[in-house]
């Protein structure tokens, strides 16, 4: 196998809920399970590509721009005036099979002012790894301020720009250094939101359809179609609906058959940001965080 970069571990510090979590990713892959809001979605938008591109603006996975460091910052703990935390990504340069022969950690040190209500990002890219020879919390479990952290890390590490982290990243972990390197690089992070985007699986179902049949069909997010109220002039009836392999025919609700796992249709809703409709049978979401070769 090719040598390169891989991901061995991520973690989350003093951020939004998460105190101190340690995230393993085995073989460069992690599938996060839980129930609906135990923070899978929120895990993934913390972590990648966030602190690949340092863009606050598309940290939301569904793409509506909802998500605000400065309000997980505020809502986390809401007590504190003043807040710090943690974001971090660990790789591993190797073939996967033998032992890595080198170590890179990216990471953003967030601090959090009740005065300002926004929040100061400060990003790094070290060779020191998170709980060997680089702690980010102390002994009474209180993150460092930003000046321990320097002394740590060294000169000319940290730093608060988002465009010097960006040019370290596409340096040091794609090895883009030709003329067109930010270019490939934007094409590299934007195929990473696309892929992490949810509609990217069920676009069609979100879609819908512009009018539903009068039986309306079982997985069609559209609500029920309503008959036009009697006049002299009625409109044409709107054609059935034909969203996909589900379409039905205004005879076909004799014929489908009713099982546990088919919900009725008044009790599906449409496809919610948190989790799938009310009434079905699906099971908790699942996340992904995966990092394509360059």
């Amino acid at each position: 196998m090719t040598a390169r970069w891989r991901l061995t571990r991520a973690g989350i510090q003093n951020v939004w809920h998460y105190l101190d979590t340690e995230f393993v990713l085995t073989g460069g892959r992690m599938v996060l399970r839980g129930t609906n809001g135990s923070g899978k979605s929120r895990a993934l938008e913390l972590l990648l590509p966030f602190l690949l591109d340092a863009d606050r603006r598309r940290m939301d996975s569904s793409g509506s721009a909802a998500v605000n460091l400065d309000r997980l910052m505020r809502v986390g703990d809401p007590g504190t005036t003043n807040r710090v935390g943690y974001l971090w990504l660990e790789l591993a340069h190797g073939d996967g099979l033998t032992e890595p022969d080198g170590h890179l950690t990216l990471g953003a040190h967030l601090r959090w002012s009740a005065n300002t209500g926004t929040v100061a990002v400060s990003w790094f890219v070290t060779e020191l790894r998170v709980g060997h020879g680089l702690r980010l919390i102390d002994a009474d479990r209180h993150p460092l301020r930003r000046e321990d952290l320097n002394q740590l890390l060294g000169p000319n590490v940290l730093t608060s720009s988002a465009d010097t982290h960006r040019e370290r990243v596409r340096e040091r972990v794609f090895g883009l250094v030709d003329a067109q390197a930010a270019e490939r690089f934007d094409g590299l992070t934007q195929l990473l939101h696309t892929l992490r985007s949810p509609t990217s699986a069920t676009g069609s179902t979100r879609a819908g359809c512009l009018h539903c049949c009068p039986t309306r069909c079982r997985r069609c997010p559209r609500p029920r179609w309503t008959p036009p109220a009697p006049s002299s002039t009625r409109s044409p009836r709107p054609a059935p609906c034909r969203t996909g392999s589900n379409a039905a025919s205004p005879t076909s609700r004799r014929s489908w058959p009713r099982t546990a796992a088919t919900p009725r249709a008044s009790s599906v809703r449409r496809p919610g940001r948190h989790g799938p409709p009310s009434g079905s049978s699906a099971g908790p979401r699942s996340t992904t965080l995966l990092l394509a070769p360059p």
